[in-house]
């Protein structure tokens, strides 16, 4: 009497397969040139949607109110994008406008100032254009501690 294995095929192995025979390596090489060319494109999407934020730190606190779904989706597409682009000064403070419309969402306390601030703030990250610049880190910190103490969900 014989035995006979019977292998199943490994389909993990076969995910984990190059794809057209490229490594990790090439592919997030390839990956990472495409960033690039896409880049202006992020760039400009970036400023559209702060050119849509920025009018909000003007407005009174109803009409802020009002418009704070539209506010929020903005400052996500910032936060998703602008690190891509090279701006991340810009989309960490898009993030931490996100984080507290969500919170006031969430507890339903509204907290103006400090929105009007995010709006500010965001607007001299993009005229900066320097994230290793010093005062650009102290603001991102002084956000960051004031939404701390606001008890905002980061």
């Amino acid at each position: 009497m014989s035995a006979r294995a019977i292998m199943p095929e490994n389909r993990l192995a076969r995910a984990l397969r190059p794809a057209g025979g490229l490594d990790a390596r090439e592919l997030i090489a390839q990956a990472e040139a495409r960033i690039e060319l896409l880049r202006p494109s992020i760039r400009a999407h970036v400023q559209e949607m702060v050119g849509e934020i920025a009018p909000f730190a003007r407005q009174d606190d109803d009409s802020l109110f009002a418009g704070r779904r539209r506010l929020g989706a903005a400052a996500l597409s910032v936060a998703e994008v602008a690190g891509a682009a090279g701006m991340v000064s810009v989309g960490e403070i898009a993030r931490g406008l996100s984080a507290m419309l969500n919170s006031i969402l969430a507890k339903g306390i509204w907290h103006t100032d400090p929105l009007r601030l995010h709006i500010h703030a965001l607007a001299l990250a993009m005229q900066a254009g320097d994230d290793a610049c010093p005062q650009t880190q102290l603001m991102l910190a002084r956000l960051s501690q004031m939404r701390k103490v606001l008890d905002v969900a980061e």
